[in-house]
């Protein structure tokens, strides 16, 4: 997914050089102790996960 998503990103960059896009990468650790249900993601089967509620961001 980060690869597509950097693609993407990389093609609206040439198409507008003033576009202020970040290509790093960002890399997020959740916390899943309180997370009731997690749903496979079926584009991603091996490897994506989503849940349907928010997450807090201010949960330890």
């Amino acid at each position: 997914m980060i690869a597509d998503l950097k693609y993407d990103y990389d093609k609206r960059k040439n198409l507008n050089k003033k576009d202020k896009i970040n290509t790093d990468w960002i890399i997020y650790e959740i916390d899943t102790k309180n997370i009731d249900k997690l749903y496979k993601d079926s584009n991603y089967i091996d490897k994506g996960y989503y849940i349907v509620d928010n997450i807090n961001p201010n949960t330890n």
